[in-house]
């Protein structure tokens, strides 16, 4: 279990002028919206991720946060991630 400041959580999440407001919750709000739709609304999930990066960069665990959204993306998009360096590499020693 994480230990994190239940007080500093809370007053940071509040705060207007720490910087961090909690613009996370309309992101959020919106990808269920887009969610319950089909899968046509690919491009919207995508420009939703291009606007909300800076602020889901600075999220908690922000690499977890990434993963999650890949899948989110494959599954209710059809957005296949970007192959990672190792399986380019991996595909192109298989032809050779």
């Amino acid at each position: 279990v994480e230990g994190r400041d239940i007080d500093k959580l809370k007053k940071s999440y509040m705060s207007k002028t720490d910087g961090r407001a909690p613009s996370h919750v309309i992101f959020l709000a919106m990808l269920v919206s887009t969610c319950q739709k089909d899968a046509k609304t690919g491009p919207l999930y995508k420009w939703m991720l291009k606007s909300f990066q800076g602020e889901l960069g600075r999220m908690h665990k922000p690499d977890v946060l990434k993963a999650y959204t890949a899948k989110i993306g494959r599954v209710y998009f059809n957005i296949m991630p970007p192959p990672s360096m190792m399986s380019t590499l991996e595909n192109m020693m298989s032809m050779a």
